[in-house]
Order: structure tokens, then sequence, then C-alpha cells
């Protein structure tokens, strides 16, 4: 099955006799050599998520939203900000009723009408500045908000 939005005339099963017919890969060893060309003279340093996100505001119009990754007490907490109507909002990415991400595909949360948020699992629909559920398995909860507001034009959220 394509994903939506997509149209594919290949057949599933084409795909998987493509792969078949292909000779195995030894990606392990390539990646290895590469790994042993960085110099450890200690100037690299290793990527680490932030326990605060930033975005200029102009970026994510109405109708829009942004996904990010905060560390929050150790672990890394997945996140997503709202426009709705002019009104921001940031929410943790997990769907009250069994904690899966509620985009299926990346950065999808709004509904077709874009009235509504939408969990793609199970079809369940939170109000976008409330976070309130209101139709599916959670009905009554809530998605867990994150404190952001706005500096100098720039969306700030952090971790709560």
């Amino acid at each position: 099955m394509a994903p939506r939005g997509t149209v594919s005339e290949t057949p599933r099963s084409a795909a998987v006799s493509r792969r078949l017919s292909q000779p195995e890969r030894n990606v392990f060893v390539t990646s290895w050599a590469s790994i042993a060309n960085i110099p450890t003279d200690g100037t690299m340093r290793r990527m680490t998520v932030s326990g605060e996100w930033r975005c200029p505001a102009a970026r994510i119009p109405p109708g829009s939203t942004a996904t990010f990754t905060l560390e929050c007490g150790g672990r890394a907490v997945k996140g997503f900000v709202v426009n709705f109507e002019g009104r921001y909002g940031a929410w943790v990415n997990s769907c009250p009723h069994v904690g899966t991400p509620l985009d299926l595909w990346p950065n999808e949360f709004f509904t077709e009408d874009g009235r509504a948020l939408i969990c793609s699992t199970h079809g369940a629909l939170y109000e976008p500045d409330t976070g309130l559920c209101t139709a599916g398995p959670c009905a009554g909860d809530r998605l867990t908000p994150l404190p952001l507001h706005v500096e100098n034009d720039t969306l700030v959220v952090r971790c709560g």
C-alpha cells in the first residue's frame, strides 16, 4: 500500500523480489572504514538534544505544525507545536490512550478540515488549542502540554 497522498503502480511484491535479487552488501565494513579516518583529538563533540527548542514563529503559519525533541530529566521527549488560527500550543507527541505518536506520517497532526488534531493509530480527535480529546477511545483525556512562550518573534518550548 502506498503512503497517503501518493500513487504507486508497483505491486508490493515487486519491491520484495527486487531486494532478494540484489547481492548482499557489507555496510558495516564501509562504515568502520569511514570512522577510522575521523580525528580523535577531542575537537569533535557528541550531538545532544537540548532541554529547549526555538523556532521563528513565521516558519509555522496558521494550520501547520512542527516537531522537535527535548531532553527532559535525562530522557528524550518528542513534541510538536501547533499554530491553530494564529494561536500556538505545544504538546508531547503521545496519545493518552496508548502512548503512540499522533502522527503516522511525519508532521501530520491535523484532520483534513484543519479543525482538530487526530491520532493516526485509533482516530482520537483533540482540540488544537486545549489538547482535550473530544472523540475516540480517550474522550475526556488531554494531551500533555509543554510550556511555550514567544520571545522576540521566536517560539520557545521547554521541558514542563
